[in-house]
């Protein structure tokens, strides 16, 4: 049981530390193109880190246990659908550049990649009871107002980067 419990641990651990990295850099990359403030794009002068970035991560998760644990399934189930979507960009683009290169077996483990993403959005998307794995009705207004939200951010970044 300890070494179960410890392994456990170290999988939670590692996943909350790569999701705080790639959210840190995320930020400043985007400030970096101007999309968000450059304030998320300063570095830390010793660590060369994002610092600022990463004190805004940090005030969110440190407020985000205190909506209860329901707001957070919420929370949970649309990082899923943002994995999966994420996982299959990332996939289809294994393909794209193995095609390029000539290469088959990476050609044929992004194309399975692409298709398992897209089988994991329909699961959760598609309400199918046989299954029980579609997200709440929470999670899907939670989802929309994130889409409405990334949508009109989109098109006010672009605008913003249009008049620079």
């Amino acid at each position: 049981m300890v070494f179960l419990g410890v392994a456990v641990l170290g999988a939670i651990l590692s996943g909350i530390v790569g999701f705080y990295m790639a959210t840190s850099r995320l930020l400043y990359s985007m400030a970096k193109e101007k999309v968000l403030p450059a304030w998320f794009g300063e570095l830390h002068g010793k660590y060369k880190t994002p610092a600022h970035a990463i004190l805004f991560i940090l005030a969110i998760a440190l407020f985000a246990p205190f909506f209860g644990r329901t707001a957070l399934g919420w929370i949970v189930d649309m990082s899923s659908i943002g994995a999966a979507i994420g996982y299959g960009y990332s996939s289809l683009a294994a393909f794209r550049f193995a095609r390029r290169e000539g290469s088959k077996g990476i050609m044929f483990t992004g194309i399975l990649g692409t298709l398992m993403s897209l089988a994991f959005v329909v699961l959760l998307l598609v309400p199918i009871p046989l299954f029980n794995c579609s997200l709440g009705k929470e999670s899907y207004l939670c989802l929309l107002a994130w889409i409405v939200i990334g949508i009109l951010f989109y098109f006010s970044a672009n605008k913003r980067k249009a008049g620079n």
